[in-house]
């Protein structure tokens, strides 16, 4: 199955034709400078992004959601 790529009002690509939520990406880096620089450059493309520090508070985000 072929999907094509739906675009934001700035051309960007959000998501796939098969999906209407916005594409989330979780971004882990004990250096809050570089979560930032990442997370404010996908975000700027039009991804959600949620930015933690650890894999500690990752595993218990992810507990949270299963």
């Amino acid at each position: 199955m072929a999907t094509s790529a739906k675009t934001n009002s700035t051309g960007e690509g959000t998501t796939p034709d098969r999906c209407d939520s916005p594409i989330q990406v979780v971004i882990v880096d004990d250096d809050a400078d570089i979560r930032q620089l990442i997370g404010t450059y996908l975000t700027e493309h039009g991804l959600v992004v949620h930015e933690l520090a650890d894999g500690a508070r990752l595993e218990k985000v992810l507990d949270a959601h299963a």
